[in-house]
């Protein structure tokens, strides 16, 4: 079936945090990490953790956040995680990225794996 994106809006965020678990990584046609991020991280638990997080600002939204980029090696961070207040304490065995306010985009993009991802 393939993917399509079917819609897409951009948002103000205020000032947050990112709160989840992260790689370094290139992605590159043969070779894909971020997919299995996510299912190890709902085999283990971090996404119901992350869902239940007291501190949430947006409920019902799960990210994927792309950072850090190094032109040299072309790596850069991934995070998958929830957007939590500032002040949010991040639990053990997790990661944080302060986030300034900016604009963001929402997309829904429907269809099948791997061509979803």
């Amino acid at each position: 079936m393939g993917a399509q994106l079917t819609a897409f809006q951009v948002k103000r965020l205020q000032a947050c945090k990112i709160i989840g678990k992260s790689i370094r990584c290139v992605v590159t046609e043969e070779d894909n990490p971020i997919p299995a991020l996510w299912d190890k991280s709902f085999s283990d638990g971090t996404i119901a953790r992350l869902e239940n997080f007291e501190g949430r600002i947006l409920d019902d939204v799960m990210i994927g956040w792309c950072g850090e980029f190094n032109p040299l090696d072309k790596q850069f961070r991934y995070m998958l995680g929830i957007l939590a207040r500032p002040d949010a304490l991040v639990p053990e065995g997790l990661e944080s990225i302060d986030l300034p306010a900016s604009r963001f985009a929402v997309g829904t993009i429907e269809g099948t794996e791997p061509d979803l991802f």
